[in-house]
């Protein structure tokens, strides 16, 4: 499939589907201030803090690497002599690169002076350490060149495109079950070769890890990259992705298509050198406020099942990042980081799920239930209160009699009493159903609620 058309397709799915990706309170104005302001021209007055930060990570990495933070000219590509190794093959981005005259003639930005919103470099610098990625770690050279220039999201509607293609992603798999395949699409990299592709989630993963790698005290830039590295690295999404390939292991995609050599490698190189800056270069504290603004986010219930649920992936992601910040130690007891973790338990996180889900599943029509007696109906709503907690309507239940649950080996001793039910709860202006099972102890002095089935609500219409 064409690239462009394959973007622009998944951008519309994102929107049919209910995701305003460009609404301030589903990104923190961060779609539209770039979409207003990158147009302009800025020259920003760093503030002293500001000033002082970056210097002091500047000094840090120039500590670890042995390279001094003048600005050079070179338009070769910089490979890090010394440690951290994980930085070969990447552009310094405290050197400033001159373009080279053949991309200065295939992309009108390569002498752009426009300094974006939230960036500290301008558009034509950064496209100009576009051009000094090795192919071990970006492989769509040179950037401005072919199929390449989709992988490195050049401007125009670039950025809108790959946040849509981004979400319409994030929602196939934040809905998906364990190592499910849920990736069909594939890109080619050569118009002219198309036996060898790449998955089309390189769209956003290329640009945004090599964005950050090239302007790596960016706050935008650093936000895209949370969003990359939460979908590339965090495993309650990673885990459930799995590309419909022939052989994984021979990178074969079909009997006509393959990964370019050395894709894997290239993959694990680019983000290892995008962790590398983020946890030495970004201030933890910066790091820590991004945590924050995705809990904010979170919990603001304005905002539609979907997003709440994004944002607490975002924070949990955020969250995983910081824990590997060399920093780290030194602030693991700071109130903000600690109410950050605090705010994405793991039960927080269950609960938004199941409202996502339910919303992105089929509306059903609510079972008309059976009579029990006057003692069955009040332990169960008794213990549907209990499980559903404020958000509880009723209990429907589908039997009137008790079935015994026995242990299967001998003795076959008793383990308890079950009669099937729902339990219906009012989630803001829906009514949700899920199918539970009221429990009674062997000697039936306790009763209580449990999920049943899928564990899934599911809105009623």
């Amino acid at each position: 499939m064409n690239i462009k058309q394959l973007v622009r397709a998944a951008l519309a799915v994102a929107l049919i589907g209910g995701c305003a990706i460009t609404a301030d309170a589903q990104f923190g104005k961060l779609g539209s201030k770039l979409k207003d302001k990158a147009k302009k021209a800025a020259t920003e007055t760093v503030d002293k803090s500001k000033k002082k930060a970056k210097e002091e990570a500047t000094s840090k990495v120039a500590e670890q690497t042995g390279i001094t933070s003048e600005s050079g000219t070179s338009s070769e590509t910089v490979c890090y002599s010394t440690t951290p190794n994980r930085l070969v093959g990447c552009p310094d981005y405290r050197k400033t690169y001159k373009p080279s005259d053949a991309a200065k003639a295939a992309d009108p930005d390569a002498t752009n002076s426009t300094v974006s919103y939230g960036f500290n470099k301008s558009i034509g610098d950064i496209h100009a350490a576009y051009e000094q990625f090795d192919k071990s770690v970006s492989l769509y050279q040179p950037y401005y060149s072919g199929e390449n220039k989709f992988f490195w999201e050049l401007g125009g509607d670039d950025y809108q495109n790959r946040l849509g293609y981004y979400i319409s992603y994030m929602k196939k798999n934040l809905l998906a079950e364990y190592n499910s395949q849920f990736c069909p699409d594939w890109a080619q990299i050569d118009p002219n070769d198309k036996s060898i592709v790449v998955p089309a989630d390189e769209t956003f993963l290329n640009p945004w890890m090599c964005q950050y790698i090239a302007d790596p005290t960016s706050k935008t830039a650093f936000t895209l990259y949370i969003y990359a590295y939460t979908y590339y690295a965090l495993p309650r999404v990673f885990a459930m992705r799995h590309y419909n390939m022939k052989d994984e292991q021979q990178g074969l995609v079909s009997d006509k298509t393959m990964l370019p050599g050395g894709f894997a490698q290239m993959k694990r190189a680019r983000a290892a050198a995008a962790l590398e800056l983020a946890t030495t270069v970004m201030p933890i504290e910066t790091i820590i406020e991004l945590a924050q603004s995705f809990v904010t986010r979170m919990d603001n219930e304005s905002e539609d099942s979907f997003s709440r649920f994004f944002n607490f992936v975002l924070a949990e992601g955020t969250m995983q990042l910081i824990s590997k910040h060399d920093d780290y130690d030194n602030h693991s007891n700071d109130t903000a980081l600690r109410k950050v973790s605090m705010a994405i338990d793991a039960t927080k996180g269950h609960e938004l799920e199941l409202a996502y889900k339910a919303d992105a599943g089929p509306s059903i029509d609510e079972p008309k239930g059976v009579a029990v007696s006057a003692d069955i109906k009040a332990a169960g709503t008794k213990a549907g209160k209990e499980y559903a907690g404020d958000k509880f309507e009723k209990v429907i239940f589908l039997s009137s009699k008790w079935k015994t649950l026995k242990n299967p080996n001998y003795p076959y001793e008793v383990r308890g009493h079950v009669i099937d039910c729902a339990v219906v709860i009012k989630r803001g202006d829906k009514r949700q159903l899920q199918y539970t099972a009221l429990m009674k102890s062997p000697d039936g002095s306790r009763y209580f609620m449990q999920a049943a089935g899928d564990a899934l609500y599911h809105n009623l219409k």
